[in-house]
């Protein structure tokens, strides 16, 4: 991610929606599923394989997209590269419950290959799935994904498909993501002087250590990685690891070592578990990470669009147990 300036269908409970904001909130952090994920892998390696067996390269994929407010009907994806062209998607939660299909909730039009900024895409109005929200009405993270168009027909199938058409792009065999906070309505005032942004991909866990690729901190501070839990509202219990501290600035591949790789919290799909890493402030000045031992009241989160600055990740390689 660079500097951030600037979900839900009907799959996922209110109930959970409202455990991620009464957690976040309250430590300071808010100022048919084996078919369907065998059609995807199958969509995928079909992917894959386009072009490679000719010896070209292999498709790729990036995407940024950050914290934001809207209008409560569409999104806007900061930029996005598409080596085969195809879509960007938004998914809510619910597609770590293995629901690729059902999870998604909104579908950019056809992108060209190449480069693109500044993508609009409306939510709520996906071909194939029939949606009863029509406008989000509260906070919530939602997950961007970019998809290929495999048919080259220049039209979303992937839903309609049922994973067979238009998969993922994927990086280390993981699919392509980066997750935002989403707020209806105007963006709060805040501090603009304090900045800070992410960029984490999909990898291997190594030595109990993941590696955040670039960290940029306007006022220096730390890199926390949560599992899945902090989707539940357990913004403490969800801590698995903390860079040491950050100076003032830009700093790439920062390694993050990991309390506990097996302990990492697992999701139903996809079949590795997502890592939110998340700069903190060092607001007491001492150089150590707070926030856990003060129960929030020190080093908080640099936020942007009133919400904690996040990415996402997927890691594999670390025996994590499902808790």
């Amino acid at each position: 991610m660079v500097p951030q300036q600037s979900q839900r269908s009907s799959c996922i409970g209110a109930s959970t929606r409202r455990g991620v904001l009464r957690g976040l909130a309250a430590t300071g952090l808010l100022a048919g599923v084996s078919g369907t994920a065998g059609a995807v892998a199958d969509s995928r390696s079909r992917q894959q394989n386009d072009g490679t067996a000719q010896g070209e390269p292999a498709p790729f994929a990036s995407i940024e997209f950050t914290n934001q407010s809207t209008d409560g009907t569409t999104v806007v994806v900061d930029s996005t590269v598409l080596s085969a062209g195809g879509f960007v998607t938004i998914h809510d939660l619910s597609l770590f419950e293995a629901k690729p299909l059902e999870s998604v909730v909104g579908v950019s039009a056809y992108l060209d290959p190449g480069s693109h900024s500044d993508v609009s895409v409306q939510l709520f109005d996906v071909p194939g799935r029939t949606i009863d929200q029509q406008a989000i009405d509260e906070p919530m993270p939602l997950i961007a994904m970019p998809h290929a168009d495999s048919n080259d027909n220049q039209t979303y199938e992937f839903v309609t498909s049922e994973g067979n058409e238009d998969a993922q792009y994927v990086q280390a065999d993981l699919p392509v993501v980066d997750l935002g906070f989403v707020s209806p309505g105007d963006a709060p005032a805040g501090d603009q002087a304090q900045f800070a942004s992410l960029d984490f991909e999909n990898q291997s866990v190594t030595d109990s250590t993941v590696t955040v690729g670039e960290v940029v901190l306007s006022d220096g501070g730390f890199v926390v990685c949560h599992d899945a839990r902090l989707f539940q509202g357990q913004a403490f219990e969800s801590v698995v690891g903390v860079s040491a501290y950050l100076d003032p600035g830009s700093h790439t591949a920062v390694e993050v070592q990991l309390d506990d790789p097996s302990a990492i919290t697992t999701v139903e799909f996809p079949p590795a578990p997502p890592l939110i890493p998340m700069p903190h402030r060092d607001t007491n000045g001492n150089q150590s990470y707070d926030f856990s031992t003060s129960q929030g009241q020190e080093d908080g989160p640099y936020v942007s669009a009133g919400q904690p600055v996040v990415d996402l990740g997927f890691v594999a390689g670390s025996d994590s147990s499902g808790s």
